[in-house]
């Protein structure tokens, strides 16, 4: 009885240090979304407590990101500041030797908090389950022939079930924000609905990619189809576009004016019909083919192909919507375009919090329950804010190639 017990009770901790040393390695092979929304801006260290239980985390390319951390975990839902307006430029003017101050027409219309709306995104929880049952640990054990042997064997058995549900949390995460869900019909696209109410007090999804592209839809509580919201707007592209890799950075950045309010897209993502036609055109046209790490991401690494394109990687991700691919919640059905999305990862703010970021919680014997599994259980949770503050400043196209 002991014994099963102090298995149980260092479950946790192995459990918790083996997940924190995956995690990111398995971020940056296979959900490549999620890491570059994690670790970039030249951040080496940005990973170094993804996984571990103790302070929160704040990723934002914005220079207020100790006040946006301190507003984040004092409340129970992000509201950044955002322009909607700016005052009269007329309202200025060019002083001369003896002048008076300029006067503010209509102050009551121009004060300052006219020209500010703050936008809410509320946290969202997943969480998924780690089941191991007793009578392999039971097996491991008899068949051990030392100690260390034993304890060996054991901790395998919890680092398979954990990897498992690793990839599931991950994919989950990815599957939200690229709008994913069993609902997906054949030339709908992978629109995704986004939060069911978002007034709610968590969100039931996160808000996707192609949700923050849009221009008519309600996004952190601003309906962007009623007037005076358009300062929230994103950039949607509906209409077919070639694969040509230069013409879709020139469209999202001088067409529609990515660059206008900043470097412009810094990440380009798309699927395995589109990537080989992008890496032919940036041979064939002076850029560069990485293989093994960026200098401004993560010190883990990316491993993947990527291509440096003027100011902006291009890399493939299996997770995008692809006419390759069938949908990864509905197998019988393909994709019926391939998407690419463009982004621009300063305008990102991800926060954990900070007793739920890819952690693990304490294990249950489940057999000490009446008519419960032989199984000891427990789960990775991740409790998150994604939110992106600048709509306008990325670019969604729904239909390439």
């Amino acid at each position: 009885m002991a014994d099963s017990t102090l298995i149980r009770s260092g479950a946790r901790a192995f459990t918790q240090e083996y997940l924190s040393k995956r995690v990111v390695s398995t971020l940056a092979s296979m959900l490549p979304l999620i890491y570059f929304l994690l670790g970039r801006d030249g951040n080496k260290k940005g990973f170094e407590n993804i996984g571990v239980p103790s302070t929160g985390s704040l990723i934002t390319g914005l220079q207020s990101n100790r006040p946006r951390e301190e507003e984040i975990f004092g409340s129970e839902a992000y509201m950044p500041f955002q322009h909607s307006t700016l005052s009269a430029q007329g309202d200025g003017k060019a002083m001369g030797m003896r002048d008076t101050l300029p006067t503010i027409t209509g102050a009551t219309a121009n004060s300052q908090d006219q020209h500010f709306k703050r936008p809410r995104y509320a946290w969202f929880e997943r969480a998924d389950p780690i089941l191991v049952y007793n009578k392999p640990m039971r097996r491991a054990k008899r068949l051990a022939r030392s100690n260390a042997e034993r304890e060996q064997r054991v901790q395998s058995l919890i680092q398979l079930a954990t990897d498992d549900t690793l990839i599931v949390h991950l994919q989950a995460l990815c599957y939200e924000l690229y709008g994913l869900r069993s609902t997906y019909t054949v030339g709908q696209g992978a629109t995704g609905t986004g939060p069911t109410d978002q007034d709610a007090e968590v969100w039931d999804h996160l808000l996707s990619l192609r949700n923050f592209a849009q221009t008519d839809n309600v996004c952190g509580g601003v309906d962007r189809s009623v007037s005076g919201n358009e300062f929230h707007q994103g950039k949607l592209v509906t209409d077919h576009r070639a694969p040509n890799l230069e013409d879709l950075i020139n469209e999202a950045n001088y067409t529609l004016g990515c660059a206008d309010i900043g470097q412009g897209v810094t990440l380009m993502l798309c699927g395995p019909s589109l990537f080989p036609t992008f890496v032919s055109q940036v041979q064939g046209r002076g850029g560069v083919v990485t293989y093994g790490g960026l200098p401004e991401m993560g010190e883990f690494g990316y491993k993947r192909p990527i291509l440096r394109f003027n100011n902006t990687w291009v890399t493939y991700d299996p997770n995008i919507p692809d006419k390759a691919r069938v949908h990864p919640l509905t197998a019988a059905t393909k994709f019926a375009k391939n998407a690419v999305s463009c982004l621009n990862l300063d305008t990102w703010t991800v926060a954990f919090d900070p007793e739920a970021k890819f952690t693990v919680d304490k294990p249950f014997n489940l057999a000490q329950t009446d008519g419960g599994k032989d199984a000891m259980k427990s789960q990775i949770r991740t409790e998150l804010i994604v939110c992106n503050e600048a709509p306008k400043a990325n670019v969604w196209f729904d239909d390439v190639g």
